[in-house]
């Protein structure tokens, strides 16, 4: 099953946090078409110390792994 993982940044510390959207989150914004709750998501786990940059599907750890090498 397909994860989505958000990359956030600090801009004050110039910091990068990779967070995973919960399954009942991302099923909610598949169903809205939606990335808001996602964003508040991501806003309450950081209390907006990170912003939420970009989104992503993954479907595998090497995946993941890759992709965060790659976004530095």
């Amino acid at each position: 099953m397909a994860e989505i993982w958000c990359k956030c940044y600090r801009y004050t510390t110039e910091s990068v946090l990779w967070l995973q959207i919960p399954d009942s989150i991302a099923d909610e914004c598949a169903e809205m078409d939606s990335l808001d709750d996602a964003i508040d998501y991501v806003g309450d786990q950081t209390a907006w110390q990170f912003l939420p940059m970009k989104f992503f599907v993954i479907n595998s750890e090497l995946q993941l792994e890759s992709l965060m090498e790659s976004e530095v």
